[in-house]
């Protein structure tokens, strides 16, 4: 129960993040705010079906950057992507 409260909490704000990024007026790249949000809701899956507590973070990062990089059709899982998908990761495992 708590988990989920807390994945609810972080996806709010990640949320309300994204509409204030966007609406401030600044170029935000939307394909960084799309890949974000996916990694995010991969991560919360992961973390929902019990496997991103038993697999190490490095290669549930990999997977998930894989995952979002084909579902938004981006080029290639960069160093950068599987970064961004770890730091992601650790947010949830907290």
């Amino acid at each position: 129960m708590k988990k989920m409260f807390v994945i609810s909490v972080v996806a709010l704000g990640m949320m309300l993040s994204a509409c204030s990024l966007s609406g401030s007026g600044t170029n935000v790249d939307s394909s960084k705010v799309r890949l974000h949000t996916c990694l995010m809701e991969e991560g919360q899956k992961q973390l929902a079906n019990g496997s991103l507590t038993t697999g190490t973070l490095t290669s549930i990062a990999k997977e998930i950057s894989a995952i979002c990089v084909a579902k938004l059709a981006l080029n290639g899982s960069s160093t950068e992507t599987v970064q961004l998908a770890t730091e992601v990761l650790k947010t949830l495992v907290k």
